[in-house]
């Protein structure tokens, strides 16, 4: 059994591993922690887990006095960092902040701030597993990736060396989840609702992880908050010199991802379902993609369909701890999502 804690475990995405990893036949789940919330019961707070998990939440100090094979640090931007370095190495750890997922330092305090231990972004692995799986195997340090960004580079990636140099816009809508637990003017329900709302626009911090990832460096980003709870659709428009046929895009979706477990590519011929939609994959690990060519316009489009909590953080995480411990990566996580 693998021995398990979460650093941060009252937010939405500690709920989610929460849950998982309570049902998981090989995880034995020792410590989940929370300084608002401190020795109340994990039902308390997420009360979709009473008579699944009897812990109580403690404090990061008591979990890592604890012998665990595995924690999840699941905190905000900039304290993975001064919690990692304290960590014995004989406990691995699965990162689902952004203090490791830029190997370049430039990088991160261009978008983040200073890095406190940049000794360690060498060691960590980008926890993508469609394209990192075997250095997931060895590591001691796995970096999560962003929701968004694993949704924009499972799409992009079997095409990347055709749309590198060309113009590409990306635009991402996205479920009120993403921004996670904490309260907000903008999140609640009454400005939330009926919302398609742009929000950002320009150099977003995820496409640093495409252009790490992919090389696509010449792409802008504009994402939209959705009247939904969960899910991201991302479509990508990229205007390439040199415009493949549809089977050549398809042939190159089949080639990169015709044996993963978690990716479906979807091309069929006639609606509503022929292209990504995120409802289909709500509550899921599925990433579905799809693409589009237009020959008229000479432009390639590309889709791509996540659960933001699942695929997008705490189920590619454990997707990620199934793979560093030998399991069959599909465990605890293979279920199709909920269409109503």
């Amino acid at each position: 059994m693998i021995r398990a804690g979460i650093i941060g475990a009252s937010g939405y995405t500690g709920g989610e591993l929460l849950r998982l990893l309570s049902t998981h036949p090989q995880v034995e789940l020792k410590a989940a922690t929370s300084r608002q919330f401190n020795s109340r019961p994990v039902s308390s707070v997420h009360p979709n887990l009473k008579g699944f998990c009897s812990l109580n939440f403690s404090s990061a100090d008591e979990a890592l006095n604890q012998e665990l094979d595995l924690l999840f640090l699941c905190l905000p931007h900039s304290l993975s960092m001064k919690l990692a370095g304290k960590i014995p190495e004989s406990t691995r750890i699965i990162d689902l902040g952004a203090d490791f997922r830029l190997k370049n330092v430039q990088d991160f305090e261009r978008h983040y701030g200073r890095h406190e231990c940049p000794e360690l972004l060498e060691k960590a692995v980008y926890g993508l597993p469609e394209l990192h799986r075997e250095e997931i195997r060895d590591a001691w340090l796995v970096a999560n990736p962003g929701c968004i960004a694993t949704s924009m580079i499972l799409a992009i990636n079997p095409v990347a060396e055709t749309i590198r140099d060309s113009k590409t816009a990306i635009d991402v809508k996205i479920g009120s989840t993403a921004a996670g637990r904490a309260v907000s003017a903008d999140g609640m329900h009454a400005e939330r609702t009926g919302v398609v709302r742009p929000y950002f626009l320009g150099e977003h911090r995820h496409l640093a992880e495409l252009k790490q990832e992919t090389g696509v460096e010449n792409a802008m980003f504009a994402a939209h908050a959705v009247d939904m709870s969960r899910g991201i659709l991302s479509t990508i428009h990229s205007f390439p010199k040199e415009l493949p046929s549809f089977i050549e895009v398809f042939n190159a979706f089949r080639k990169s991802y015709s044996s993963e477990p978690f990716v479906r590519i979807v091309a069929r011929k006639s609606p509503p379902y022929n292209l990504p939609d995120a409802k289909t994959t709500r509550y899921s690990n599925f990433c579905e993609i799809g693409f589009s060519v237009d020959e008229r316009s000479g432009s390639l489009t590309l889709f791509s369909a996540i659960d933001n909590m699942l695929k997008g953080s705490a189920g590619q995480a454990v997707q990620n701890m199934n793979i560093m411990f030998g399991l069959d990566e599909r465990e605890g996580i293979n279920f199709p999502g909920f269409m109503t």
